[in-house]
């Protein structure tokens, strides 16, 4: 859905970004798409925009799964900040977007 807007789904460079998209989102117990993954080679994360990889801030115990090869941002309660955590690619969730 990015791509067919002009976009790509969200690459992260820093911290600042980071937390840019994080204010964006809702106060919500709920998990979001950004552009990160392992699908070709399992712990070899990468953008799906190219975006060479500099910046990363996973959860506790995440990135590790072998069968869920993409990354959310997720928040789990109301008093939690968001953090990144590997899913299966087939969940149906809100994405957040980049556009350059």
């Amino acid at each position: 859905m990015c791509r067919k807007l002009g976009g790509d789904l969200a690459s992260i460079a820093n911290a600042d970004e980071d937390n840019a998209i994080k204010q964006l989102l809702p106060e919500a117990d709920t998990w979001f798409w950004i552009g990160y993954n392992d699908i070709d080679e399992e712990q070899t994360f990468k953008w799906s925009d190219g975006m060479p990889w500099v910046y990363e801030n996973w959860g506790d115990d995440e990135g590790i799964t072998e069968t869920e090869d993409c990354v959310v941002i997720n928040r789990k309660g109301p008093h939690s900040t968001y953090v990144w955590c590997d899913a299966p690619c087939s969940w149906v969730i809100p994405f957040v977007c980049r556009f350059y």
